[in-house]
C-alpha cells in the first residue's frame, strides 16, 4: 500500500494521522499545538520527534516538547526510556534536603544498548555519595574525573577515572571532560529549545548525533554560564594546544558524551547551589542533566521519556503537552523494582486506558508505527499492546 504523499515527500517533515482526522490548515497557527502544518497537502500533521531531555528536580521535556516535573523518591532509580533490546536508560534522584523530600535531583544514571554488532554494552555513571559534597582524587590521577565525585562502570569494570575517552566497541563510545566554570551547564532546560530551533533551520536535519570532537561538544551546550568565555577556552585548548587539551582540566564539573547506534546522550555533571526562591529552601547539592539526541526510538517504548514520543490526549482530544498527564501512568509505575524490571509492564505489557486516565488514540500509535515502518503495536479490545517488558 503506498504512503500518503505527505509520507513519501520527507522534506514536510511530518507524518498523518487518518485521513478522516486530518483537519486543513494554512499555517501553522490553524493547527493544535504540538502539530504543524504540512505544506503538500495543507493538513495538521504531528512533527517528527526531537530531543527530550531531563534536568533540574527533575524538569522534564518530551519528544514533542511536553514539559513536566517528575521527583521520584530519595535513592530509587526510574526508567526514563525503555525500547530493549536497542536501549534501556534509567535515572536515579536524590533529595538533598530532608525536610523537603519533594525536591529531587538527578545523580545517575544506567544505560544498557547495543553495539553494531548487536552486543550488549552497560554505561553506569552515579555520583559516589549524593548526600555528600566532600570529593577527591584517588591517589596517583591527576587531573582526576569529576574531582573524584563521580563513578563509573562500563560494561561492569570501572573505567574513566580522569578524562578521556573509552571505544567500547563499534558504534559505541564514551568520552568525557571535566569543565571550567564558564563551560558548566546552567539552566539545562534552555537545550531542548535551541535543539528544537537548530532542527527546524536545518530543514528537519538533526544535528550532533554522531561522534563530535570534545571541542564542538562542549560549545554544543548553549547552556554554559559564560558562552564567550568557554568558546576562548575551548578555542586556546584545542586550537593551540595550551595546559595539556581540553582532558587536563582540573574540575568537578563534567560532561560526557555517550555514543551509540540508536542515540547519543549528552550528560553534564556539578554542583549546584540553589538560592532560596520559589518556595525553595537554600541548598548545595550535586545534579546531573541529560539530553537524548534520537530518531530511531521505536513508538512502543516505554518510561517517562519514551512514552512521550507519541503525545497523550484529552477527554475532548486535545494533546496534553503539560504537567503528568502528558504522560501515561505514575510515577510508582516508572520506579524500577530491585530485580531492575519497570514495576508497571512486569506483566504482559497491557495498559488500560480508563476514562479518567489520559491515553493515546489507537489511529495516533497506528499512524506512527506505518510511518516508521515498524509493527510493535497492536490493537486487541480496544487496548493498546506494548511490548512486553518482563525481562531484564
Amino acid at each position: 500500500m503506498a504512503l500518503p504523499e505527505c509520507i513519501q515527500l520527507s522534506l514536510t517533515k511530518c507524518f498523518v494521522a487518518l485521513a478522516s482526522e486530518r483537519a486543513g490548515c494554512e499555517t501553522n497557527t490553524d493547527c493544535t499545538s504540538p502539530e504543524i502544518c504540512c505544506p503538500v497537502k495543507k493538513v495538521c500533521e504531528l512533527p517528527l520527534p526531537t530531543d527530550p531531555t531531563a534536568c533540574g528536580d527533575p524538569h522534564m521535556t518530551g519528544f514533542h516538547g511536553q514539559k513536566f516535573d517528575f521527583t521520584g523518591d530519595d535513592g530509587e532509580w526510574y526508567c526514563l526510556i525503555s525500547d530493549l533490546p536497542s536501549m534501556n536508560l534509567n535515572m536515579r534522584v536524590t533529595a538533598p534536603v530532608p525536610s523537603r523530600p519533594d525536591i529531587t535531583y538527578i545523580t545517575g544514571i544506567s544505560l544498557i544498548t547495543q553495539d553494531g554488532n548487536g552486543l550488549d554494552h552497560s554505561v553506569v555513571i552515579t555520583v559516589k555519595d549524593p548526600h555528600s559534597l566532600e570529593s577527591s582524587c584517588p591517589a596517583g590521577v591527576t587531573p582526576c574525573l569529576a574531582n573524584g565525585a563521580l563513578s563509573v562502570s562500563l560494561d561492569g569494570k570501572e573505567a574513566l577515572s580522569a578524562p578521556g575517552v573509552v571505544e567500547m566497541a563499534p558504534n559505541m563510545k564514551v568520552s568525557v571532560v571535566n569543565l571550567p566554570g564558564a563551560c558548566r551547564s546552567f539552566g539545562f532546560e534552555k537545550y531542548w529549545e535551541r535543539k528544537k530551533l537548530e532542527y527546524a533551520q536545518a530543514g528537519g536535519r538533526r544535528l550532533s548525533s554522531k561522534d563530535q570532537d570534545m571541542g564542538d561538544w562542549i560549545l554544543g551546550d548553549p547552556t554554559a554560564t559564560n558562552m564567550a568565555e568557554c568558546t576562548e577556552y575551548v578555542a586556546r585548548h584545542v586550537v593551540e594546544g595550551g595546559d595539556g587539551g581540553l582532558f587536563a582540566h582540573k574540575s568537578e564539573h563534567a560532561s560526557f558524551q555517550i555514543v551509540m547506534p540508536i542515540a547519543t546522550v549528552r550528560l553534564s555533571h556539578g554542583r549546584l547551589h540553589q538560592i532560596a526562591q520559589y518556595g525553595l529552601p537554600d541548598h548545595s547539592t550535586w545534579q546531573m542533566n541529560l539530553a537524548i539526541d534520537s530518531d530511531s526510538v521505536g513508538v512502543g517504548a516505554q518510561g517517562v521519556l519514551g512514552e512521550t514520543l507519541v503525545p497523550t490526549r484529552d477527554a475532548d482530544g486535545e494533546y496534553v503537552m503539560h504537567g503528568m498527564e502528558s504522560i501515561r501512568g505514575t510515577q510508582e509505575e516508572c520506579e524500577l523494582a530491585h530485580n531492575g524490571i519497570v514495576r508497571r509492564w512486569m506483566g504482559s505489557g497491557n495498559i488500560e486506558a480508563p476514562q479518567a486516565r489520559r491515553f493515546v488514540e489507537v489511529s495516533d500509535l497506528y499512524e506512527y508505527e506505518r510511518r516508521r515502518g515498524q509493527s510493535t503495536c497492536q490493537v486487541q479490545n480496544n487496548d493498546v499492546l506494548f511490548k512486553s517488558l518482563s525481562h531484564a
